[in-house]
């Protein structure tokens, strides 16, 4: 199928069920049929859990179908929830910032989405921090937040996403789009990222994004001075801190944006010993 007639397909589907695309809910639907093959094949996914939220009218779910019966459609679109369970999926209509993961899968599933751009970035945070039983992910992002989340140290683009998001994931890129790719056209250009998880971040928690959040506050000033206050609330002095940072041969002068992901993991680890 063209783009051309993937886009006929989704203004007749748009008609049939008497709606238009719904900005407030991020609805740019995706027509670019090679991109859609990309995500779907990126993993291999015969026969697996399959997760894949904001289904939309299908592009993706289509291509998903013909190679495993087990997915699950996390939607929030009444017309578009009544679509898809008229065709006999399981749809949760609730907003994905607030599943209960753990309730409703078994081990070892793949999330497969084009995301609504208001809920990605905090989406990938949620999902690393959670202990949840997704350990595969191919989404699509505006550009600029994948930037962040790919982003090396010492970039304006470095900060808390990328510290979480390298810490518990694998990332590859997987494609880049512009807005000519989807149908309405966003005003921005996006890109998409496959996640896999890696098997030693089973510590990662959400008392490691506070402490990195904490890290991050005033990030260009002395990162010293945070840790003194966080290991303060942890009994310990000062002069410990600079022991590990010595330890660790961290400079003592370091900012927040000059440590790379695991320089974080080690700093949380050391200062959470006791």
């Amino acid at each position: 199928m063209s783009e051309a007639s993937e886009l006929t397909v989704v203004k007749a589907l748009l008609a049939q069920l008497g709606t238009s695309p719904q900005k407030a809910l991020g609805q740019n639907f995706l027509i670019n049929e090679s991109v859609i093959a990309k995500i779907v094949e990126y993993f291999e996914i015969k026969n697996k859990k399959v997760i894949e939220i904001g289904p939309g009218l299908g592009a993706l779910t289509r291509k998903i179908s013909l190679q495993t019966p087990f997915t699950t459609l996390i939607e929030l679109d009444k017309k578009i929830i009544s679509f898809w369970q008229e065709k006999g999926y399981e749809v949760l209509g609730q907003d994905a910032l607030k599943v209960n993961w753990k309730g409703f899968l078994p081990d070892q599933n793949i999330l497969i989405s084009n995301l609504p751009y208001q809920i990605s970035a905090p989406l990938v945070i949620e999902l690393s921090v959670q202990k949840t039983p997704i350990d595969k992910m191919v989404l699509m992002f505006q550009k600029e937040v994948a930037q962040r989340i790919q982003s090396l140290p010492n970039r304006k683009s470095y900060g808390i996403i990328s510290v979480v998001a390298q810490n518990v994931w694998t990332l590859k890129k997987v494609a880049d789009l512009s807005a000519r790719d989807f149908y309405p056209s966003p005003k921005v250009e996006s890109r998409v990222l496959a996640f896999e998880a890696k098997s030693d971040s089973a510590w990662v928690s959400k008392k490691f994004l506070t402490f990195v959040k904490h890290c991050f506050q005033n990030r260009r000033k002395l990162l010293l001075n945070k840790l003194v206050t966080y290991a303060k609330s942890k009994g310990m002095s000062k002069d410990q801190v600079l022991l590990i940072l010595a330890s660790l041969k961290i400079p003592a002068n370091a900012r927040a944006e000059n440590l790379e992901p695991q320089a974080y993991k080690s700093l949380f680890l050391e200062l959470n010993k006791a």
